[in-house]
């Protein structure tokens, strides 16, 4: 397939056209969020019918190659859907999927509160795990598309994240290896907006209140 006639196809009817300026909760803008939305879901079906695999998740199963062949899927198909849209529309759409896989960390939050017992406290540790695996590599894809006021925003509580984790390891007494290999992971994702070492905002500053009196876990083991 030509790369005109593959675009035509990605884009529909806004091939080629430059949408008005999306206004927030209008029903255009509501129409092009939901559009997107549909478009994102669709490319992830497509692409875990391709590696076989049903959640970006299923961490432990992944083929490093697995996740390369879907990163540069993603990267070329989000250059063309959005290549039509100003830089702020582009922002919220994206702003979409991260704010929708955000609000799943304030059910975290709710486990922990509840894990009174071993199992629930895997159940979080998994689950908490999970989450940040995704929000590492949804940010990474879509930061290209954020300003850095909301980059950082976004990075807050994995930032947050990473300096609990940390600090819990070195307790335990892990090697030096494993703990370049957390920071390798994190900053890697993060780029610029990594932060090694806590910033003057605190942990518990961070957004959706992630606190340290969140019950301490093994997100990486």
């Amino acid at each position: 397939m030509g790369e005109a006639k593959r675009r035509k196809q990605i884009l529909g009817e806004s091939y080629g056209k430059i949408p008005d300026v999306l206004i927030e909760g209008t029903p255009q803008w509501k129409k092009h969020i939901e559009k997107f939305d549909q478009a994102w879901c669709s490319k992830w079906t497509e692409l875990m019918q391709v590696v076989e695999h049903q959640e970006l998740g299923d961490a432990e199963s992944f083929d490093p190659a697995d996740l390369i062949q879907i990163r540069e899927e993603l990267e070329k198909w989000l250059a063309e859907y959005l290549s039509v849209y100003r830089a702020k529309n582009q922002e919220q759409l994206v702003c979409i999927i991260l704010d929708d896989h955000y609000d799943e960390l304030s059910e975290l939050l709710i486990e922990a509160e509840e894990a009174n017992n071993s199992e629930k406290v895997q159940g979080y540790s998994k689950n908490a795990l999970l989450w940040v695996m995704q929000a590492l590599f949804y940010f990474s894809l879509l930061s290209p598309y954020l300003t850095p006021q909301r980059a950082r925003e976004y990075t807050k509580a994995l930032n947050s994240f990473y300096q609990m984790t940390i600090e819990e390891k070195r307790q335990d007494g892990i090697d030096a290896e494993e703990l370049d290999a957390i920071t390798i992971l994190f900053s890697d994702a993060l780029g610029s907006y990594f932060e090694e070492k806590p910033s003057q905002e605190s942990v518990s500053d961070a957004p959706l209140e992630l606190k340290y009196s969140v019950p301490k876990q093994e997100f990486f083991s």
